[in-house]
């Protein structure tokens, strides 16, 4: 995702207007506009304002990964997930819970029973044969080639 759409996606989850964001930055609508389409950039001057007013950090508009200590990553739409999960009463988030319980099971289950049949299928290969050769042959000793 680029700073373009992630900046448009921000103002909009935010409620604010081109106009709204526009007025805060000191800037005209049609720069937020351009800025939101791609055309131009806003200076570095701008920026913080811009993630004050965003109520974001650079990261936000202009990474599609964060990574907090290397353990744990999350997308932009994890992190917008995560924020909205947060927002619900304690009943919506135990509709959510529920939801990702039986999800996770059944996942689970598929990625089970996706091995087992793996497993059932290796195990109806076809064994290899091995021939041992003696290592005292000698060709030599045969008749024509035909006494085996």
């Amino acid at each position: 995702m680029s700073f373009s759409t992630r900046l448009k996606d921000r103002r909009e989850n935010l409620k604010m207007t081109r106009t709204e964001l526009a007025a805060i930055l000191g800037v005209t609508p049609s720069a937020i506009a351009n800025y939101e389409n791609g055309i131009s950039s806003p200076k570095t001057e701008l920026l913080y304002a811009l993630f004050d007013a965003l109520k974001c950090d650079a990261n936000y508009l202009y990474q599609d990964v964060i990574h907090i200590d290397n353990q744990f990553t999350a997308s932009i739409d994890e992190w917008d997930i995560l924020r909205d999960y947060r927002e619900l009463d304690s009943h919506g988030r135990e509709m959510v819970d529920l939801v990702l319980a039986k999800e996770r099971e059944r996942i689970l289950q598929e990625r089970d029973a996706r091995e087992e049949l793996e497993a059932v299928a290796r195990s109806q290969e076809p064994a290899h044969r091995t021939i041992q050769v003696d290592s005292s042959f000698d060709p030599s000793t045969l008749k024509n080639g035909r006494d085996f």
